[in-house]
Parts: structure tokens; sequence; C-alpha cells
């Protein structure tokens, strides 16, 4: 991989990973529509990790409040981590599966389709039963991080 593709992919990356959007996808689809090699799964992680690293450092000052707040500060901090878990382990398990089978155009196809009719069905559907964040589960937030995982 050169230089030139390593700063295209960044550049995709940065851009579409604060988008509602799969960066993962565009990641993919970017390689492909140019012509490169593709960068693997390994070089993807990278980005991603990258991303993981702003995202802490452009919210440090928000993170160290919660983290010195009192038991409901703490309380959004320990949901979010508990919406983060499913992530790596489901990733751990199925590595083969992704690094094989969802990396083709067919496959980002087919899960963008899918993913689609969930959001349309979801907004439609549920509009009167959003939860409030005090009061919202810890299975509603495991699911949450099921879902992320799936969407990624």
């Amino acid at each position: 991989m050169d230089f030139i593709q390593i700063l295209i992919l960044s550049i995709i990356q940065g851009v579409t990973e604060f988008l509602p959007i799969s960066s993962q996808s565009h990641l993919i689809l970017t390689s492909t529509f140019l012509g490169m090699k593709d960068q693997g799964l390994n070089f993807d992680i990278a980005l991603h990790t990258g991303s993981l690293i702003a995202i802490l450092i452009y919210y440090r000052k928000e993170i160290n409040k919660m983290l010195s707040m009192s038991d409901e500060g703490t309380q959004y901090l320990k949901l979010i981590i508990l919406g983060s878990i499913p992530l790596p382990i489901i990733g751990l398990l199925f590595i083969d599966l992704v690094s094989v089978n969802m990396r083709s155009i067919e496959s980002i196809a087919l899960m963008t389709i899918i993913f689609a009719i969930i959001l349309y069905l979801a907004d439609t559907k549920k509009k009167d039963a959003i939860n409030k964040l005090k009061s919202i589960s810890i299975f509603t937030i495991v699911f949450i991080g099921f879902m992320q995982t799936l969407a990624i």
C-alpha cells in the first residue's frame, strides 16, 4: 500500500466516521472503485483506532467531567462502556467470517439495504417508545451494542 492510498483512505475514514453511514463500507468501496489493492482488515482497524483516539482527545474534558460527577455521570459512562463490549467479543469470534465474506461489494449492498429497512421500521414503529437515558435497561444497552456490531 502506497502513501497516496493511505492518505485517501485516512481522509475517507475521517469524514465518514462521524456521519450516520458506514465508514467501513466506504473504505472498501473507495479501494474497489479506485482500483486500489484491498487494504485489509488490520489497516481498517488501525484507522478506526485512530478515530477512537481522536474522539477521546476531543471529548476528554467531558469524559473527565463524567468521571468526577456524582452517580449520574458515572452511570452514563458505565452504560457507554457496557454498550461497547459486544463489538470486540463478536469481532473476535467471527473474525474469519468478516475478513473473508463481509468485505465484498455484494455483502455491503445487502447489509446496507437490510439496515435501511431496520432503521425505517424502528423510526416509524417506535416513536412513542423513546427511552429516557436514566431509565434505560441494561438489556437495551447490550442490545444496542449488538446492533452496532452488526452495523459495522
